[in-house]
């Protein structure tokens, strides 16, 4: 993602891990669709993001940090 100049928030190896208020990487997928390779159905879910990624996406929509 670095490469193609989005790097993933919390990145030990290339993610701004040091200037950011978390433990880990701030990836989150909030639809995942697929077809199941056994049953043929087609799957959904959703999930909203943790409170964490809300609360340094409002920090950087406020720029509280950078």
């Amino acid at each position: 993602m670095e490469y193609i100049e989005h790097p993933i928030v919390g990145d030990p190896k290339y993610g701004y891990r040091k200037t950011l208020p978390t433990d880990g990487q701030l990836l989150h997928a909030y639809a995942l669709e697929f077809t199941h390779p056994t049953t043929g159905k087609r799957m959904r879910f959703e999930k909203e993001p943790p409170q964490i990624f809300q609360d340094v996406l409002h920090k950087m929509e406020t720029g509280e940090i950078e």
